[in-house]
């Protein structure tokens, strides 16, 4: 392939290499140009490297390298490519900071102008050719963003989501924009002559089998999952790609769709009568809602100061919320989280929380904790079982230190119960409590 003074050499052995750069040494002597030996590299796709001389000068085997302005990498990997793309794109956009950005008296329709004429086309240089995977739409897209609400002077703490962001910047995610280029790249060599290279590259089929195992992704295979997001039937894509106007409008208006819906969430806060299964916030008159009880464990801690008690729905009682209670005489207070109870426990109270050692009174012999709920007189051998038994029998999220009687052990109303609100666990100390606690949690989400 010849470009200007950029000349690639493509073989498929080594040895057929050796002979195609002699052969391009000999022709260019006899034109009098003669091949640099520093600024020509050698490639592989495979592990090990080649040993290619011209005029006794060994050529340098490198892993990646840019050619034409894209980064191609052994293995045809993107990642390097990505990278690169994304640093040329913060260097333009970092040159325009001062100048154009943060200058309050020129209007954001001029801003939004220049970046998607400056820093857009930089960023997405060789997009319509790239086989993207999730990670590498994820790396874009996130510099897009970023450069969006740097622009809009809208920072995280606003609290601003990326479908605001780019409603109000009037503009498209990384998705679209990639797919779109890819799509129009589809269009035009659909639209190529038969005898053309990029066609029958596109329509040919190597004669070998894939390898077993996972398939590596394939140009085809993203073109084909745009067309699929775009709406377009792929039985009919050649034939409508044959109109380039009307090729560009179904890519457009299909793709917009498809971002405006990917991009609906459902709704985190639902009012009204006929919410049910969620949790309310009944704090004060509070009548928000939420859909987990960590929502309305952030909303509690947020807007109500002491933080109150989370109470489930009656709908929702097959999920119980996280409570945390401090069981030490005479204190009640309830946390939402196992750190406020961690603190409180090491502040106030000074102790870890270890429950007593007690020697076991055998398999069959009555266990050394009593309950003595509503005339409940169930022995158990351990915290656990007490606690156990406590959810489940008696629907309480924690047990007091006045209903958890020991036998022989008069201390015991002076120990504190860690005892986790969603299953019932005792904890023997506030570390154990937090890790189970955030397991507890994690199951549960």
């Amino acid at each position: 392939m010849l470009f200007a003074d950029d000349i690639e050499l493509i073989t498929s052995t080594a040895d057929d290499m050796v002979i195609a750069v002699a052969t391009l040494d000999a022709v260019c002597l006899e034109w009098g140009l003669l091949i640099s030996t520093q600024k020509t590299k050698v490639m592989t796709d495979g592990i090990d490297d080649i040993q290619v001389e011209i005029r006794g000068q060994k050529l340098e085997s490198v892993s990646n390298f840019v050619y034409l302005g894209s980064k191609l990498s052994r293995g045809n990997d993107l990642g390097p490519e990505v990278a690169r793309r994304i640093g040329l794109a913060a260097a333009a956009f970092g040159l325009l900071r001062k100048p154009l950005w943060k200058k309050s008296e020129i209007d954001k329709e001029t801003k939004f102008q220049v970046y998607k004429a400056v820093v857009l086309p930089t960023l997405l240089y060789g997009a319509e050719t790239w086989t993207t995977k999730q990670k590498d739409i994820k790396k874009l897209n996130t510099f897009h963003l970023r450069c969006l609400r740097s622009i809009i002077g809208v920072s995280w703490k606003d609290r601003w989501t990326n479908a605001k962001v780019l409603e109000t910047c009037q503009s498209h995610g990384m998705p679209f924009l990639v797919s779109c280029a890819r799509l129009r790249w589809l269009g035009h060599i659909a639209r190529l002559d038969s005898d053309r290279l990029p066609k029958q590259l596109l329509f040919g089929r190597l004669s070998s089998t894939r390898p077993a195992g996972g398939p590596l992704l394939r140009w085809t295979d993203c073109a084909k999952k745009d067309l699929k997001q775009a709406s377009i039937p792929i039985e009919q894509w050649l034939e409508l790609a044959q109109d380039p106007v009307h090729w560009k409008s179904l890519v457009k208006d299909g793709l917009g769709k498809w971002e405006t819906d990917s991009m609906k969430k459902p709704s985190l806060l639902i009012t009204g009568e006929g919410a049910s299964g969620l949790f309310p916030c009944l704090n004060d008159g509070c009548g928000r809602q939420f859909l987990s009880h960590r929502g309305l464990a952030q909303h509690i801690r947020q807007k109500h100061h002491p933080v109150s008690a989370l109470v489930p729905s009656a709908s929702a009682a097959m999920v119980d919320p996280v409570v945390l209670r401090c069981t030490f005489v005479g204190c009640d207070r309830q946390f939402s989280s196992q750190r406020g109870l961690a603190q409180h426990i090491r502040q106030r109270h000074h102790l870890s929380g270890d429950p007593p050692r007690l020697a076991n009174a055998g398999r069959n012999a009555p266990g050394p904790f009593l309950c003595s709920r509503d005339g409940c007189d169930r022995h158990f051998s351990s915290h656990r079982g007490l606690a156990q038994h406590t959810r489940q029998i008696h629907n309480l999220l924690s047990i007091p230190p006045s209903s958890a009687d020991v036998v022989g052990s008069p201390n015991i109303s002076s120990t504190p119960l860690l005892i986790c609100g969603s299953c019932g666990r005792i904890c023997k100390n506030r570390s154990g409590l937090t890790r189970h606690v955030q397991h507890c949690v994690a199951t549960q989400n």
